[in-house]
C-alpha cells in the first residue's frame, strides 16, 4: 500500500490493475516539487525506478499505522483507494507480461517487445498494420 500522509490518503496497489499509475500518483501527492523538478511524469514512471520507493509504502495496516506513528481512529479522518480490474483482463495482461513477453529490444528505429511464438508473428503483423505497412517490412525494419 502505498500512502500520502499530507492528504491523508492511502491505496491499495493491486498489480496489473494501474500500480504503477497509483504509486506515480501518491509519489507526486507527497513530493510534488521534486516530482516536477526531477522531470518525472505520473503517467512514465516505472516500477524499478521510483522516486519515493521505500518513502511510502508499507506492506500492512499495522506497518502503517506504526511508520506513520498513528491510531486506528486516526484512520476516520484518512480517505482509502484501490483499482481493480475484471480479473480475466488481468489474467491476460499478467500472463502475457510475465510469461510471453521476453524482453524490450532497441533499434535504431524503434523500442520494441519480443514476444515467443505463437503470439509473435500476429502480434508483428498487428503492429505492422497500425504502422502502414507490410508485415515482412515490419521484421526487416526491425532486424536493420
Amino acid at each position: 500500500m502505498e500512502t500520502a500522509p499530507n492528504h491523508r490518503m492511502m491505496t491499495c496497489l493491486i498489480q496489473k490493475s494501474m500500480s504503477t499509475v497509483m504509486s506515480a500518483i501518491f509519489c507526486f501527492l507527497i513530493r510534488e516539487k521534486e516530482f516536477v523538478d526531477a522531470g518525472r511524469s505520473i503517467l512514465r514512471e516505472y516500477s524499478d525506478i521510483r522516486m519515493c520507493e521505500g518513502k511510502n509504502e508499507f506492506k500492512s495496516m499495522n506497518a502503517m499505522l506504526r511508520g506513520l506513528h498513528m491510531r486506528v481512529h486516526d484512520l476516520n479522518r484518512w480517505r482509502f483507494t484501490v483499482v481493480t480490474r475484471e480479473p480475466v483482463d488481468r489474467f491476460l495482461s499478467g500472463f502475457i507480461d510475465r510469461c510471453i513477453r521476453r524482453g524490450l529490444h532497441w533499434t535504431s528505429k524503434l523500442l520494441y517487445y519480443q514476444y515467443t511464438a505463437p503470439v509473435s508473428e500476429k502480434y508483428s503483423f498487428s503492429v505492422a498494420r497500425q504502422h502502414g505497412c507490410s508485415y515482412d517490412h515490419f521484421l526487416t525494419s526491425i532486424d536493420a
